[in-house]
């Protein structure tokens, strides 16, 4: 392969470097974290009780095969140490076999819309909430049902468990409940950033624009101080420099050329 056949990927230094400079990486990270971890641990809930039209991509591969993993152990320790004996077990069991259903259920769902994208809009979407969360207080609005009606209604079913003598069902409804809200608080706060930095590009283009014309500016441009570029350079590069400290996504959309430029100016001091 020819050097300039090569295809330009950033090394790993370089992701490294780009992520120092933009600290928002991380958060974006740790939210999805907080939310693979938390799925492992609701699937079962979510699937059983409150997701009954999720998308193909609602669940990853990698959380749905070790939240499987996980229910296993419980149902073995449950048939060979309590057997069928007491009220607990048989409620244990009864919500083991109902996620095993389920899991077949959405199997075979899903499995339709695997080989046949044409019958699905949006692969990420949690599907609608149960109907009677609507009847609740301001219960149309997703932050209100998703962070506080679903996972009372685990806490609540946490409970009746634990009335009923059945632990380790009680234990789990416990936790995923935590989890649940935790997941959705850490979708929603995602999902704000990334509206909000739409709109905070939109807002900035003005500044961006008389920065580019040489104009000084006392104001950062959000978190980057740039308060103006020398008078030597070309409009286009002005432009090219405003932006390469604004978006790194942008550095997949420049050519090799418009790169090199982009590491030029990018430690111009601001005036």
């Amino acid at each position: 392969m020819n050097e300039q056949d090569r295809p330009i990927l950033p090394s790993v230094g370089g992701q490294i470097s780009q992520g120092l400079q933009n600290p928002q990486m991380y958060v974006r990270m740790m939210l999805a974290l907080f939310q693979n971890l938390a799925s492992i641990i609701t699937l079962p809930a979510e699937m059983v009780l409150l997701r009954t039209s999720f998308a193909t991509q609602y669940f990853n591969p990698v959380v749905v095969t070790v939240s499987w993993l996980m229910t296993q152990p419980v149902l073995i320790f449950t048939l060979v140490y309590q057997g069928v004996r007491d009220q607990s077990a048989v409620i244990t069991i009864a919500l083991a076999l109902a996620y095993y259903a389920a899991c077949v259920f959405h199997f075979l769902r899903l499995r339709r819309l695997v080989f046949n994208m044409s019958l699905e809009k949006d692969s990420h979407k949690e599907g609608p909430a149960l109907w009677f969360f609507s009847q609740l207080p301001n219960g149309d609005t997703w932050l209100r049902t998703r962070c506080l009606y679903e996972p009372l209604l685990l806490l609540v079913i946490a409970f009746l468990m634990a009335l009923l003598g059945a632990n380790i069902p009680a234990l789990y409804f416990g936790m995923a409940s935590v989890a649940l809200a935790t997941k959705n608080v850490a979708r929603f706060m995602e999902s704000w950033m990334y509206v909000r930095d739409l709109l905070d590009s939109k807002n900035r283009v003005p500044q961006i624009a008389e920065i580019a014309r040489g104009k000084q500016s006392p104001d950062t441009v959000g978190p980057y101080v740039m308060a103006a570029l020398p008078a030597n350079r070309t409009q286009s590069a002005h432009m090219l420099a405003a932006l390469s400290g604004l978006q790194h996504d942008y550095q997949a959309l420049l050519t090799p050329i418009e790169n090199s430029m982009k590491g030029e100016f990018a430690n111009v001091p601001s005036a």
